[in-house]
């Protein structure tokens, strides 16, 4: 990252609404059968955090 690049914040809203298309299509694309389960968005909260710590692990420090 050069010194005139600005870093900047996850847009939270666009992703919330992200999320939410998502199931809402998958409740269509399932014509209604899609069932909520809050151990998937658990395990799937899970992947998302590990996969976050790897890849943060691996990106090189500033000195």
């Amino acid at each position: 990252m050069t010194d005139n690049e600005i870093k900047r914040p996850v847009d939270l809203i666009g992703l919330l609404f992200g999320l939410g298309a998502l199931f809402a299509s998958a409740f269509i694309l399932t014509d209604g059968a899609f069932s909520f389960d809050p151990r998937w968005v658990l395990a799937g909260l899970a992947m998302v955090i590990g996969l976050g710590l790897l890849v943060n692990s691996t990106r090189r420090r500033r000195k």
